[in-house]
């Protein structure tokens, strides 16, 4: 509801050609006197000292562009939005298209990276199976193999080995296979 011509006239000082404050309940807009803010303002309190006297008015101002409704100037202080946007949890007002568009992308991202971290498993086990299929002794904790205890295979190595099948009491039941060499004169 706007104030008339006259009550303006009556609200205004006599010296000045616009008003400076409005009646209790209504609001300072364009020159005018209004019962509340209209779309795209929030109301403030604006203050002003003259001569030793303080001077408290309240008026409309202009929210941020992006907001249809508003309680503050910045774009994230919006308390609703038009009807091609939506309000986000921090108060901010984000068009809807741009909205799709950006999750839209974001699964792409997300399928993109869990290729990229398979891919990157395949070629580390490609890799590790490499260099330890050429180096044997990496397997058996990076010992070289003139310390490591060979392992029983079933066949001799050599013509004068033999396979002794040995039980270490200590350590509970665990066969141990130890390969012995047996001199010409043993046999």
């Amino acid at each position: 509801m706007t104030i008339s011509i006259r009550d303006r006239k009556l609200l205004s000082n006599a010296c000045t050609k616009q008003i400076e404050n409005c009646l209790p309940g209504y609001l300072l807009f364009n020159d005018g006197c209004i019962e509340s803010c209209p779309e795209g303002y929030f109301m403030v309190e604006k203050s002003a000292k003259l001569d030793e006297q303080s001077n408290t008015s309240v008026v409309c101002n202009r929210c941020h562009y992006s907001c249809k409704h508003c309680f503050g100037s910045n774009d994230n202080e919006c308390s609703q939005c038009f009807s091609d946007a939506t309000l986000h949890r921090n108060g901010h007002c984000f068009a809807k298209e741009l909205v799709q568009e950006v999750m839209a992308l974001e699964k792409w991202y997300t399928a993109v990276a869990v290729v990229f971290l398979c891919l990157c498993f395949v070629i580390l086990t490609l890799v590790v199976y490499i260099i330890t299929d050429k180096n044997a002794n990496i397997l058996c904790c990076l010992t070289p193999s003139a310390h490591r205890t060979p392992v029983y295979d079933g066949l001799p190595l050599k013509s004068h080995h033999s396979v002794v099948l040995s039980t270490d009491p200590l350590k509970g039941k665990r066969n141990k296979y130890q390969i012995e060499d047996i001199s010409e004169e043993d046999l």
